[in-house]
C-alpha cells in the first residue's frame, strides 16, 4: 500500500486518510488500490464496524491526479478507478467522510455513496468534467438528481462551477 494513504484503526473504525496534501491530495492508481484495500478489509472483519475517510493538508482532494489519469490504456473496467467506484458502491459497512477544503471531481462523486458526509465550513464541491471533456462519473448522474433534483443536477454537472453545500453539511468539531 502506498504512504499517501494511510489506514489508521480506532477501535472499530477504520480510517482511511488522505495523505498527499503536497498534491492537494490528487488521487493515483495506487491510491484507489489503498481504499479498495481498506474497503475489502474492512468487509471482511467482524471488528471494524465503519469506514471513516478524511485527508491531510488544506484539501480534502482535488480529485484525480491528472497526468496519471491521462495515461491510462487497456481495459478501463480493469484500472484501479474503477475498482474503487465498484468497492465503494458495493461497501458493506457504513462509510463516513470528514470532508474540508475543496473536493473536486471524484473526490465529490465518492460523498454519493457515504452513509454520511460532515463538513468544514469551508468546503467547496465541485465537478469539472465538462470543462475537462470527460463524462461524469460513479453514478453521478443517476444519484446527484435523485438528491437534489434534475434542474440543479444539471447545473451542477453541466456547469462545473465549484458550490458550497446547501444546507451546509453538519460541521465537524
Amino acid at each position: 500500500m502506498t504512504n499517501h494513504i494511510l489506514s489508521i484503526r480506532h477501535g472499530a473504525v477504520l480510517e482511511a486518510r488522505l495523505n498527499r496534501p503536497e498534491k492537494k491530495n490528487a488521487l493515483t492508481g495506487a491510491m484507489y488500490d489503498g481504499f479498495v484495500e481498506m474497503l475489502e478489509q474492512a468487509s471482511s472483519s467482524n471488528s471494524i464496524r465503519a469506514v471513516l475517510l478524511t485527508a491531510e493538508g488544506s484539501t480534502f482532494t482535488a480529485g484525480n491526479d491528472l497526468a496519471e489519469f491521462m495515461s491510462i490504456s487497456g481495459d478501463l473496467a480493469a484500472s484501479p478507478q474503477s475498482r474503487f467506484v465498484r468497492a465503494i458502491t458495493g461497501a458493506t459497512k457504513p462509510i463516513v467522510a470528514a470532508v474540508h477544503g475543496r473536493a473536486v471531481g471524484i473526490g465529490t462523486t465518492m460523498l454519493l455513496h457515504c452513509d454520511l458526509v460532515y463538513g468544514t465550513p469551508d468546503v467547496k464541491l465541485s465537478t469539472p468534467f465538462v470543462d475537462m471533456g470527460l463524462v461524469p462519473e460513479a453514478g453521478s448522474t443517476l444519484l446527484f438528481p435523485t438528491y437534489i433534483g434534475l434542474q440543479r443536477a444539471s447545473a451542477l454537472l453541466l456547469l462545473g462551477r465549484p458550490w458550497t453545500p446547501r444546507p451546509p453539511l453538519p460541521q465537524v468539531s
